[in-house]
């Protein structure tokens, strides 16, 4: 469960890229691949993990078959105003039982938005492209042509038709998924520079860091002092 709170950003999920925005409330079921693909500065938004023990009745949220698709739905400022009161006054308290009684009084309202908005499905991709897109998440040291074969077209086809509906080409997707790797070992793990960069998949750190200045800005030691 995700709700908007500030910028915006292009999400993945469930074969399509949704639209978040301020206001934006997303629910998406168990096992649906999901990703960000690119954001504003400043974007941000709370994510819940809601156990399906807690949909017992007790936030209103029924049982939900997995055949039905990730959904994201615009609430309006009241609604908005509301979920962010709840959301920062339950985690304020220290009392772990009042804070949990407050964040299920979120999902419930979450829950309510959700219902009465109106939906803003998202662009749905080619088969493929979904195919390529979470291979690559998953295994971003994957050649493109083993990707391609994966996803059933040709390299060509698919990074043409990639292109088209992801807005970036397979080798640069394939380079950000590398890099979020990389960035998992280093601020999860405690992993040195050099064995993220390898165990990411990069041939090399110096291929690494061309990679992380092309894409950030800033070299790697300089992006992770202040991140």
């Amino acid at each position: 469960m995700f709700h908007g709170l500030q910028g915006q950003a292009d999400y993945f999920i469930d074969g399509q890229i949704l639209k978040l925005r301020a206001g934006t409330v997303l629910f998406a079921w168990a096992g649906t691949a999901h990703f960000l693909l690119s954001d504003s500065p400043g974007f941000d938004m709370w994510v819940g993990l809601i156990s399906h023990r807690f949909a017992d009745g007790r936030a209103g949220i029924p049982a939900v078959d997995r055949k039905d698709a990730a959904e994201a739905r615009q609430g309006g400022p009241e609604a908005h105003r509301e979920l962010q009161m709840v959301s920062e006054a339950s985690l304020v308290t220290e009392d772990l039982s009042v804070r949990a009684v407050g964040l299920q009084w979120w999902v419930a309202r979450c829950w309510a938005h959700w219902q009465a908005a109106l939906s803003e499905t998202g662009a749905r991709v080619h088969p493929a492209v979904d195919r390529a897109a979470r291979l690559l998440r998953e295994h971003p040291d994957l050649p493109i042509r083993e990707v391609a074969k994966e996803a059933g077209l040709s390299p060509g086809r698919l990074g043409q038709v990639f292109q088209n509906q992801m807005g970036e080409s397979l080798v640069s997707f394939r380079t950000e998924a590398k890099l979020q790797a990389a960035d998992v070992l280093v601020q999860r793990d405690g992993a040195d520079l050099l064995s993220a960069a390898l165990d990411s998949g990069f041939g090399s750190y110096s291929q690494f860091y061309r990679a992380f200045r092309d894409k950030r800005g800033q070299g790697p030691r300089e992006w992770y002092k202040t991140t």
